[in-house]
């Protein structure tokens, strides 16, 4: 069975709601995250690592494949699933890496630039529909004309909303067209927002999305919240040597966590870094009760060993550390959505860890990571 649904499950008086994607016999409870892949790996994983874990699907971005040109990948005839050894995974396919802000350069009504190794490159609308329909993913999100600059003007971004419902309306239409020039059956289209600092043009963007053939209602839920974050955030913070150390229902007890000797705030940071010399001698997990692999078998002082010489060992234990708490992280979201009492775990929550400002210079995440992270 191919056919995507979304439902809500519980309604509130809000947009904070419960709900539940099902594709390909796959269900994924919402508030949820789908895995961050650089060219489709979770960085320092293996695809069995990542069978250990509680995640069902796998951002992929067409950016990173393209650099050689053609692309080796487009002549593996069986489709991304198989080409990445992910086939129990769903895939979510995008055309930029969403934890890079930086412009490649600028986009044209016909094409999207794109930042590669190699330089960089001009999408056109055919040539997405050409590659996808040779990776075969399981969902695509339309090309979109995304502004990186800070407050980009609004007449800059009204023609960025009108060209990226252009692009969704080539790839919906493309399936009027001809076999060998339109979208393939059982690939199922998200549209892309834009719209920026601008409410009005954000307003229209999902409106005008929402008018056209887009997945089974998907944008119409997803519109009134988002649903679905990133994992790039714990991805970029493992890579920076930080173990995630926050939690949603156990931010009521204050002390099950610890005050940095770095910080100046009266809040907690909501990581331990550890390139610090203070886990020299730290021979704790990085969060008590916490079952990954890491915090079962080694101590922190043991990762500052790793990370500290730069041992592979170490990424792959604050990888698989950061993922399964942020993971556990979503569950407790959605537990205490349901229970009724978010507002109020969100507020201790801030209370307990205030609201982590990125440093652009330490780490890049998306701005949906970000908001996940800080609720």
């Amino acid at each position: 069975m191919n056919t995507l649904s979304f439902n809500i499950l519980k309604t509130t008086e809000n947009s904070i709601r419960p709900g539940k994607l099902t594709l390909r016999e796959k269900t994924i409870k919402t508030p949820n995250c789908i895995l961050y892949t650089t060219k489709g790996s979770v960085p320092h994983l293996t695809p069995d690592n990542l069978r250990h874990l509680p995640f069902g699907a796998v951002q992929v971005t067409l950016e990173q494949f393209v650099d050689v040109q053609p692309p080796p990948s487009i002549k593996f005839p069986d489709g991304i699933h198989k080409f990445l050894n992910l086939e129990d995974f769903l895939v979510y396919f995008d055309i930029r890496d969403p934890s890079k802000i930086q412009t490649s350069s600028f986009n044209t009504d016909h094409y999207v630039s794109v930042r590669t190794h190699q330089g960089v490159r001009k999408i056109t609308a055919d040539d997405y529909i050409d590659y996808m329909n040779i990776y075969k993913p399981d969902i695509v999100a339309n090309m979109a004309d995304i502004l990186y600059s800070e407050r980009p003007g609004q007449n800059r971004v009204r023609k960025s909303v009108t060209r990226t419902l252009q692009w969704l309306d080539e790839l919906l239409n493309s399936k009027k067209l001809t076999v060998d020039r339109r979208i393939q059956e059982g690939i199922h289209v998200f549209g892309a927002l834009t719209g920026n600092q601008y409410r009005e043009e954000r307003k229209r963007s999902a409106e005008e999305t929402m008018k056209r053939d887009v997945s089974d209602g998907v944008l119409a839920g997803i519109a009134a919240g988002i649903d679905l974050f990133d994992t790039s955030y714990p991805t970029k913070m493992a890579d920076n040597g930080h173990a995630l150390t926050f939690s949603l229902k156990h931010s009521q007890n204050q002390s099950d966590f610890e005050v940095s000797n770095s910080s100046t705030s009266n809040t907690i940071p909501r990581s331990i870094n550890l390139l610090d010399p203070q886990f020299k001698k730290d021979f704790r997990p990085f969060v008590p009760m916490c079952t990954c692999i890491a915090c079962l078998n080694y101590s922190r002082a043991y990762v500052h060993h790793l990370v500290d010489t730069r041992e592979m060992l170490g990424s792959i234990l604050l990888i698989s550390h950061n993922l399964l708490q942020y993971a556990q992280f979503f569950q407790d979201i959605r537990e205490s959505i349901e229970n009724g009492t978010f507002e109020k775990d969100a507020k201790m929550f801030k209370d307990v860890f205030g609201f982590e400002e990125l440093d652009p210079a330490t780490i890049t995440s998306s701005s949906s990571s970000e908001e996940a992270s800080s609720l």
